[in-house]
């Protein structure tokens, strides 16, 4: 039985406004000390209670297989690029476009937390603030941005001596 690595009480976490076509919302993403993703949730501002109701419990699903372990990156490559409606147009220049909410979702988590683009947030942070937010999702982790992915999961590995090693499933770079 997998382990469940619960969240601190008070935490960190980012909301990101989105819109897909005509469904607007907010992602909130709340974050371990480490600055990694740890839960996730999916508010909508429509009225439709048919989406709120599958984006809440999606994101309950989301939030217990980060907590048992499942990398981030796992995740982003099998639900990116799922379509169905709804989808359409988004407000995010780096995303024009999606094929249904759980791939903006998904597409923005990978920008953001895997490829570590803080240009993600180019339409709702003000250029000044984004320093502070690079510095805080790769340094607070321990995480140089020299750091390679695992071969094995995906997620970023942590510098050990000369080499890099994974927290998450223990996949060096190389060294013993």
């Amino acid at each position: 039985m997998a382990e469940r690595m619960q969240l601190p009480t008070t935490r960190q976490s980012i909301v990101h406004h989105f819109a897909v076509g005509e469904y607007e919302g907010y992602l909130t993403v709340g974050l371990y000390e480490t600055g990694l993703p740890g839960e996730v949730f999916v508010k909508m501002v429509n009225k439709d209670t048919t989406v709120s109701g599958f984006m809440d419990s999606f994101g309950l699903a989301v939030s217990l297989a980060l907590q048992h372990g499942v990398p981030l990156k796992l995740l982003c490559d099998k639900f990116s690029y799922i379509q169905f409606d709804p989808k359409g147009e988004t407000a995010n220049k780096k995303l024009p476009t999606a094929k249904s909410l759980i791939d903006y979702l998904f597409r923005w988590m990978d920008l953001y937390f895997i490829k570590g683009d803080v240009s993600a947030l180019e339409n709702y942070i003000k250029p000044e603030a984004k320093k502070s937010i690079k510095h805080v999702v790769t340094k607070s982790s321990g995480i140089g941005s020299d750091a390679p992915p695992c071969r094995q999961c995906g997620e970023l590995m942590q510098p050990n001596g000369s080499c890099h090693v994974c927290k998450y499933c223990g996949e060096t770079s190389g060294c013993s």
